[in-house]
């Protein structure tokens, strides 16, 4: 700087000296170059100061990619190689090292191994947000790190711009009333009272703002991964009614600024910086329900109760019909002798007092009697067993009733009523895939070729049956026949039901098809139907060329041939002139007990109805819980209402549900029974021993995925990843519920009983640990908590007793 001033004086002084010899021209011409020059060296400093700022940009970025492992080598050999090529287009197509991809991604190089990287910032936020809810679904996602960034913002800055926003929403109010847009004008005037409240709030000090962003980053193991669990998170955001954003072209950026540097990077030249966060206005009020709460006392306002707390020793109260809940499918999973059916029984027990009402599918026995027996009879309600004896209960797999349909289309004149209809489609849906059941058990080497052709059949024959009975699809009348009849052996007038298609009719069907039809393979699959089908039907008599079928009477006088077989004279003679005999084949099926009419009804006033399967040998109890729930579909199931405002508290409860997964069309089976409850706004709880075993199949991961509530007790330690993924817990509660039970805990050796009853509940994702006292019940609810055999088929005898005396 001194040497300026003294270039300037001695220039003024040069000027002076000379201004009366050399005149005015002279000086002036002085005045300019000595400006020039000053322009001249003020240039060069800027250009050689932005050309060290690119220098350092340059430097900058080159020391990050190598952080991040990214910088190539220039190797002869990687020239040549098809990344390179990759490598070169992309840098023609995003010049200066930008992805114009949305969904980028970065990919780091960890030992040899390569991990995929994505991270998001918030693009909108909710209207509200609820406390340690909103954001703690986002904060604890699997295989995500999470940072958040709160900068108070000083209140003249806010008043400023809430004073700006004013002044532009009074603006487009003048223009609404001058365009007469009288929506439009409500909607602004709205906008502008709520920001001159909040102006008002912050200039009295009672509300102060904070600049708030959110970073989110994913961790895969390959891009396929990434992208699966990047389409989750984003639908998990939106069901918080977050919108989520990749940060576009600053990945590098926004993944240094998460976790563990937790400071914000941006991308650009010196001071000229973009950050991949997005930063919102939230008041105190809202930045306090960023805190993620993960553990808090589980209460439902009209829940019964069900045990302790075991972080605050509070009572748990738990709602199947909670209103916070997305339907009403609960999971029950745990070891053998855990505490699961026990924790069930008395969940059932005290659900009475709300009048819900109880259908269960009992598959364990207990001596000679099921698990639930002794609690139903208990609630006032009815035992049936199922067995394969004669006389015993038969259930009609064709039975079809009619059903509850709330109206929903407003161009008809029935809306918004409950009307009656008949879902004959479904039925037979459904009654194919029990057939099926029937036919494949057993047999898993059936010609995959074939398989078409058993399904046109069935198919075909089902609908000819229902068909030859005159029911109709939405047609609830065509269940009924007017006119004196005889029912049931009673002369009866007026309009009554019909009786229902039975297996011998369909074998029947299938029968005569199996002489007319003309196509190869069709004829091939209805031998194998047939061969399948025998053992089902209870008794029939036919023979074997034309298909005339015998009454009982009919085949015991028919003749008798030598080898002792029975025969029929059919009319047809030989070619000459002597009469042909057929042979009589007879038919005795030795799991009958699905063919006839249904000898039971499930009345709509009983508390508690137990299908009691236990007597049944194992190979016979998955089929007879596929018709179980077909039965209870029909006649418990669609009697609720689809309307939220007018339906009953229904429940169907499902034991040992993993014993259903394992042939294909019982699974699909039990995912369409929890479909159609869900609809139809009845609870399921299928209880189970492992929760992996639902990850095995598509319809069952699709059943768990939708279940509101599980109930978990102790688990298998191998199972610790899924039960981490899927329950989305920390590692601090898959560690505490492996813990369930003393398994970790030496101490609980010498009383192997002290730590029974602990469970861990997920609901809406809110994990709670909850201890069921079964001391307290014993005295009251002895028949709830006994486990012996000998003992629950003593209080079950009693009873029953007991009720027949009453």
């Amino acid at each position: 700087m001194s040497y300026f001033k003294q270039f300037i004086s001695a220039a003024i002084t040069a000027s002076a000296a000379t201004e009366t010899s050399a005149g005015n021209n002279t000086n002036l011409s002085a005045v300019f170059m000595f400006i020039a020059f000053i322009i001249g060296m003020l240039l060069i400093m800027v250009l050689t100061y932005v050309a060290y700022l690119y220098y350092e940009d340059w430097q900058r970025k080159k020391r990050k990619q190598q952080e991040l492992g990214f910088l190539a080598l220039e190797t002869a050999d990687e020239k040549d190689s098809i990344w390179y090529e990759t490598r070169l287009l992309r840098s023609m197509c995003a010049p200066n090292g930008v992805n114009p991809n949305p969904a980028d991604y970065l990919i780091i190089h960890d030992e040899g191994k390569n991990i995929y990287y994505r991270t998001f910032t918030i693009q909108t936020l909710p209207k509200k947000v609820r406390f340690a809810n909103t954001f703690a679904k986002l904060q604890n996602f699997e295989n995500c790190t999470s940072s958040v960034f709160i900068k108070p913002e000083a209140a003249s800055t806010t008043s400023r711009q809430l004073d700006r926003r004013a002044v532009v929403l009074e603006g487009e109010e003048i223009e609404a009333q001058k365009n007469v847009d009288r929506n439009r004008y409500r909607k602004v005037h709205a906008k502008y009272n709520e920001t001159t409240a909040w102006a008002e709030a912050v200039e009295l000090g009672d509300v102060k703002f904070y600049r708030t962003g959110f970073i989110f980053t994913l961790r895969a193991d390959d891009y396929l991964s990434l992208n699966k669990l990047s389409e989750k998170f984003v639908s998990r955001a939106k069901d918080a009614g977050i919108e989520l954003v990749a940060a576009y072209g600053l990945q590098s950026e926004t993944f240094i600024s998460n976790l563990p540097m937790n400071t914000v990077v941006g991308a650009g030249i010196g001071p000229l910086q973009k950050a991949g966060v997005k930063f919102h206005p939230l008041d105190k009020s809202s930045v306090a329900s960023i805190f993620n709460h993960t553990q808090a006392d589980f209460m439902h306002q009209k829940g019964v109760p069900l045990g302790q707390n075991l972080q605050t020793g509070r009572l748990v109260l738990y709602d199947l019909y909670s209103p916070d809940h997305n339907g009403f499918t609960l999971v029950i999973a745990g070891k053998t002798g855990c505490g699961k059916s026990t924790v069930l029984k008395c969940f059932c027990a005290r659900e009475q007092i709300e009048g819900t009402r109880f259908c269960c599918i009992d598959s364990q026995a207990r001596g000679t009697v099921g698990e639930y027996a002794a609690s139903a009879v208990a609630f006032n309600g009815v035992n049936i067993p199922i067995k394969n004896k004669e006389g015993g209960v038969v259930l009609n797999i064709f039975e079809v009733k009619e059903s509850n349909k709330f109206v929903t289309d407003s161009t008809s004149e029935m809306a918004g009523r409950e009307v009656l209809t008949l879902e004959l489609a479904n039925k037979i849906a459904e009654v194919v895939t029990i057939i099926f059941s029937m036919i494949y058990k057993g047999r898993d080497n059936v010609d995959f070729r074939l398989e078409k052709f058993i399904d046109e059949v069935v198919t075909d024959s089902v609908n000819h049956m229902y068909a030859d009975f005159g029911i109709r699809d939405g047609d609830v009348d065509s269940l009924f026949e007017d006119g004196k009849i005889v029912h049931d052996g009673v002369l009866t007038s007026g309009r009554v039901r019909k009786k229902m298609p039975t297996m011998t009719d369909f074998f029947k069907i299938v029968l005569l098809r199996e002489i007319s039809e003309e196509d190869a393979n069709k004829k091939e699959a209805c031998k194998l139907i047939i061969s399948a089908l025998k053992t089902y039907v209870r008794e029939l008599y036919y023979s074997s060329v034309t298909r005339h079928f015998f009454t009982k009477e009919e085949y015991d006088a028919l003749p008798v041939t030598k080898d002792n077989k029975k025969c029929w004279k059919s009319g047809k003679t030989d070619g000459n002139g002597e009469p042909l005999y057929e042979s009589v084949i007879s038919i005795k099926g030795i799991r009958a007990y699905y063919d006839g009419q249904s000898t039971i009804s499930i009345s709509n006033e009983s508390p508690f109805t137990n299908f009691d399967i236990s007597q049944l040998p194992e190979d016979e109890k998955e089929l007879a819980r596929q018709i179980c729930m077909s039965y209870i579909t029909e006649n418990f199931i669609k009697k609720n209402s689809e309307n939220l405002k007018n339906f009953n508290r229904m429940v169907l409860i499902i034991d040992e549900a993993h014993e259903q997964f394992k042939q294909k069309y019982c699974r699909i089976s039990i995912d369409n029974t929890v479909r159609t409850a869900r609809k139809r706004n009845v609870g399921i709880i299928l209880s189970t021993q492992h929760l992996v075993e639902f990850d095995r199949y598509d319809e069952t991961k699709s059943i768990l995925g939708n279940a509101t509530t599980k109930f978990v007790f102790q688990q298998d330690a191998g199972d610790k990843e899924y039960l981490k993924k899927e329950l989305e817990l920390t590692d601090a509660e898959v560690k505490q519920l492996l813990d369930l039970g003393g398994t970790g805990d030496i101490s609980d050796l010498n009383n192997k009983n002290a730590r029974r009853g602990e469970m861990c509940i997920v609901d809406n994702r809110k994990v709670t640990f909850c201890k069921v006292e079964y001391n307290y019940f014993k005295p009251t609810e002895k028949f709830i908590v006994e486990t012996s055999a000998a003992e629950v088929e003593k209080i079950y005898s009693e009873l029953a007793e007991k009720n027949k005396a009453g």
